[in-house]
């Protein structure tokens, strides 16, 4: 026996038609004199429903003792999968500018990061020097002012150098949670 996948696909519940029944629903809530219990916060999930279905459908011959032309019997099976909720992620943290990629070892400046994918509740900013073997030398962590924390960017006071008579490039990173950028080099003055 041979089966037919005929159709496979993916079944969205349309964004436009909960927008549609809520703006239907608001319209008879005012035009209705009775005081019914209308439960707003079900119209709002609806209106936010991120929530995809995969469905396929297959046509399965049916086997004919008596063979028809150009008339075949089929059974058709459909199935859907369990809902599967659609939830944008953040992406890694990604540094596009900063305003300038070097200052003194004393450190305190203010630095602007342009970027995206910062996630505004855990991101730290790493200034990070590593040894010739590869292994971490040293490390500080830029104090991040909050009321300038936005997904897009960052403002930060630069720490300053572990060695204050002496210069280094060091490799700036920004992690978020589990996530960190490609580092990039910044010089420290002596």
């Amino acid at each position: 026996m041979i089966g037919i996948l005929d159709c496979i696909g993916i079944m969205k519940i349309c964004a436009y038609n909960n927008n549609y029944e809520y703006k239907k629903h608001l319209k008879c809530r005012k035009r209705s004199n009775n005081n019914k219990i209308i439960n707003e916060n079900e119209y709002k999930k609806q209106k936010e429903n991120n929530i995809i279905y995969i469905v396929a459908k297959a046509f399965i011959p049916l086997e004919n003792n008596e063979k028809q032309i150009n008339e075949q019997k089929f059974e058709i099976i459909q199935t859907i999968s369990e809902p599967i909720k659609c939830v944008h992620q953040l992406g890694n943290p990604d540094i596009l500018k900063i305003s300038f990629d070097s200052c003194t070892s004393n450190g305190g400046q203010e630095l602007f990061i342009i970027g995206r994918n910062f996630d505004p509740k855990n991101t730290k900013v790493l200034f990070r020097e590593y040894k010739n073997d590869g292994l971490l030398g040293w490390s500080a962590e830029a104090k991040i002012d909050k009321k300038y924390l936005h997904q897009c960017y960052i403002v930060c006071t630069i720490p300053p150098y572990k060695r204050l008579c002496q210069g280094g490039i060091v490799s700036l990173t920004i992690i978020c949670g589990t996530k960190q950028s490609h580092p990039i080099n910044f010089l420290y003055k002596p």
